[in-house]
């Protein structure tokens, strides 16, 4: 029974068969792929691993559309492969399909690939020894190789029209086996002789350039095995009629002119490779190595294409994707370091993927997985783990700055009135000015202070520390003391005496004991402190902030909040105390909002501003009600 039959890999087509017979009619392929077989030679076993020599590698995009996820992985390929056996990484333009050039690829082709890190050794923009290397700038040598192979007969002009072929094409759909029009050239123009052929074209006659097709080559792919077509290959076009070569021409001769010794690429090549490997023959060349990669795909099993606008590399750089957690995600789309062996990790930079680097593939189409945002967070952790003041300078504080505008410069989302290190004036109401030293020092000094919290996302980051940057709302004071206290049934002031280890005794905490104490009359003892206790020197930005912690955790050491008890009949537990000393001041002076260290936050905010926070702290903790017990 004939089937509609779907191939798989990169053979990928729907085709009217017989499904059992499908390889027998269209495709050979001779053993299982080339690392689970018995290699050819001793050379074929290393090269599955990797070459004992350097290697020499391209990546050739044509700049038909922009880099995306699956030439990007197989521009890394060919990078991995090079730099891991200290070789070179060549980039080339496959530019020879004027008609469907895009202005701008070039240059964001470039921009892409150095945004991803992936450098190379020789190029249009950098040259090298073997250059030019753009397709469209080396035409003549493609038409002195084509001219040999006219002179030796093994390939021959071509005079057949557009319309010709299309006749023939409509030809071969009516009368071919399975409808899919897939039939040969007829050969039409073999049998016009070099004289007339010669001719002809000196008369200006429009032609294209064929090559004579000659056996069923086969080919050894790293990734496929031993592979060959049953059928025999067309007389394929090498030279167009606008002069310009075709790929399959274009590339070997350029590969061959350029040393390249692997060719990593992806599956859909393999079916043309018996071509490339006729052309190397016929010029007596040895071609390199090849490795055919499984294609990525959707989740539905759609092939991506460069034109899909969803993965362009641009759009993961604009959702801020570090180019090496994008590199990672890309070299794991049909390739792992392990080599089946278990423990390894499949989080690396570029320099562990270089070290972990083999040419063991997998066979057939992958499908993109969802492990890109874990992969980011990865990496994320690892870059701001050794993030250094300049990067951050560089990386963040300039989107930090615009954050804090954007959020000040609108009224529904200002938490509150600027700190005086971020005013263009003195005033209460100064305006934002982010460009003085001032406010530039107050923000790295921010990052310094905080940056354990800091996971490369600018608007948390501005957030968590928005009342180091506006001041404490104080209409927020009288809700945070509330919320904060709507668990306990009083406060007390333990001895001086009390330490970081203290238990307070029963009596000490017992509601109505002569400990208990008001949260106003808490607030007065920070200030009197900060005023009569501390140094003005101990604030200045040389000073460690000894003096500051040591009587500030002394203080905090001696408060003490008793729960409420659980039902209303019952007591409360005096073992059950808290010390609550440091909550009681991160409310003074940021209304509850957890941030960093406390000490070396009040030493970033300044002693003036400090004083000026509990001041206001006081008065809301006056006005403070604790239900049904009046003003406290």
């Amino acid at each position: 029974m004939r089937t509609l039959f779907q191939l798989p890999g990169p053979l990928r087509g729907q085709v009217w068969v017989h499904p059992a017979r499908v390889f027998k009619r269209r495709y050979a392929f001779k053993g299982r792929p080339a690392h689970l077989d018995q290699p050819v030679d001793a050379a074929a076993a290393k090269d599955s691993l990797l070459p004992e020599t350097p290697a020499r590698t391209r990546f050739a995009p044509s700049p038909t559309g922009y880099l995306h996820l699956g030439s990007l992985r197989t521009a890394l390929y060919n990078y991995l492969l090079a730099k891991a056996t200290g070789g070179q990484f060549l980039l080339r333009l496959e530019d020879t399909d004027q008609s469907r050039l895009v202005r701008d690829a070039e240059p964001r082709l470039y921009e892409d690939l150095k945004w991803a890190g992936l450098n190379w050794d020789e190029g249009p923009d950098v040259g090298g020894p073997y250059g030019p290397y753009k397709q469209s700038e080396r035409l003549d040598l493609y038409h002195e190789h084509a001219n040999d192979l006219l002179a030796s007969g093994q390939a021959y002009r071509c005079f057949c029209t557009p319309e010709d072929l299309e006749a023939l094409k409509r030809y071969n759909m009516e009368t071919s086996p399975n409808g899919s029009g897939q039939g040969n050239y007829n050969g039409k123009c073999t049998h016009v002789s070099t004289s007339e052929s010669d001719r002809r074209a000196a008369n200006g006659e429009p032609h294209c350039i064929r090559f004579r097709s000659i056996g069923k080559p086969e080919v050894r792919d790293l990734v496929y095995g031993r592979y060959s077509k049953p059928e025999k290959e067309d007389d394929f076009i090498i030279i167009k009629r606008d002069g310009f070569p075709t790929y399959h021409f274009a590339n070997i001769i350029d590969d061959h002119a350029m040393g390249v010794t692997h060719v990593v690429r992806g599956a859909e090549w393999l079916v043309s490779t018996p071509r490339h490997a006729m052309l190397y023959d016929a010029f007596q060349w040895t071609a390199p190595i090849f490795a055919h990669v499984g294609l990525l795909c959707n989740s539905a099993g759609q092939k991506l294409s460069k034109r899909s606008g969803d993965i362009d590399i641009s759009s993961y750089r604009d959702k801020g994707i570090l180019p090496v957690a994008l590199l990672n995600y890309a070299v794991l789309l049909g390739w792992s370091p392990g080599r089946g062996e278990k423990g390894t990790s499949e989080i690396m930079d570029l320099e562990e993927m270089i070290k972990k680097f083999h040419l063991r593939f997998t066979k057939g189409n992958i499908k993109i997985s969802n492990k890109l945002p874990f992969i980011q967070t990865k990496h994320t952790a690892r870059h701001l783990a050794s993030l250094t003041e300049p990067e951050f300078e560089r990386l963040y504080l300039p989107s930090i700055k615009e954050t804090v505008a954007n959020i000040h410069s609108s009224e529904d989302t200002r938490p509150g009135t600027l700190v005086p290190a971020l005013r263009a004036s003195p005033g209460a109401g100064g305006d934002l000015d982010l460009a003085t030293t001032t406010a530039h020092s107050h923000l790295l000094s921010l990052f310094a202070l905080d940056r354990k919290a800091f996971d490369g996302d600018v608007s948390k980051f501005v957030l968590r520390n928005r009342y180091l940057i506006w001041q404490t709302p104080a209409d927020l004071l009288s809700g945070a003391l509330s919320s904060s206290l709507s668990s306990f049934s009083s406060l007390h002031l333990l001895p001086s005496s009390a330490t970081a280890t203290t238990k307070p005794d029963r009596d000490q905490v017992l509601d109505g004991a002569e400990t208990a104490v008001s949260p106003r009359a808490l607030v007065s003892m920070f200030d009197m402190v900060l005023t009569e206790q501390i140094p003005e020197e101990a604030w200045s930005s040389s000073s460690s902030g000894f003096a500051l912690e040591e009587r500030i955790n002394a203080l905090c050491n001696q408060i003490y909040a008793q729960p409420r008890a659980v039902d209303d009949g019952d007591a409360a537990s005096p073992n059950g105390a808290k010390r609550w000393g440091h909550q009681l001041l991160r409310w003074v002076l940021f209304a509850g909002q957890p941030g960093p260290a406390m000490v070396q936050s009040m030493l970033l905010l300044g002693r003036d501003e400090v004083l000026k926070r509990v001041g206001i702290a006081g008065e809301a903790a006056r006005k403070f009600k604790v239900a049904d017990k009046g003003t406290v």
